[in-house]
């Protein structure tokens, strides 16, 4: 994890922390975001695993078990690509996040 170390600092400041690479195939971008309170923000992951078309979305906060978001089950051939959105920050989104794709039918 990286970024995030001097977020206290900012009153009304976020900050949203990925995972850059999660491994060799997954990868998320922006590594790191800071937001303020009622901005929007958006979160972006990629693979090149084919087949792979389910991508899930987890938040992980200090002292809270990892948190899935959800899932979204892609019926077409073009599985590579997702975003998570968030409109109107509150406190509660500050948090690293990660996606993960897997293949549904494996």
């Amino acid at each position: 994890m990286t970024g995030c170390t001097g977020y206290k600092r900012y009153l009304y400041a976020f900050c949203l922390s990925t995972d850059s690479v999660l491994s060799s195939k997954v990868q998320q971008s922006p590594s790191d975001l800071i937001k303020s309170r009622g901005d929007s923000m958006e979160l972006h992951c990629l693979h090149n695993i084919s087949s792979y078309n389910v991508i899930l979305w987890y938040k992980s906060r200090v002292d809270q078990e990892l948190t899935l978001l959800g899932n979204l089950f892609m019926t077409n051939d073009n599985y590579d690509e997702g975003k998570l959105q968030i409109k109107a920050l509150t406190s509660n989104d500050s948090a690293v996040y990660f996606c993960a794709f897997n293949d549904l039918d494996g």
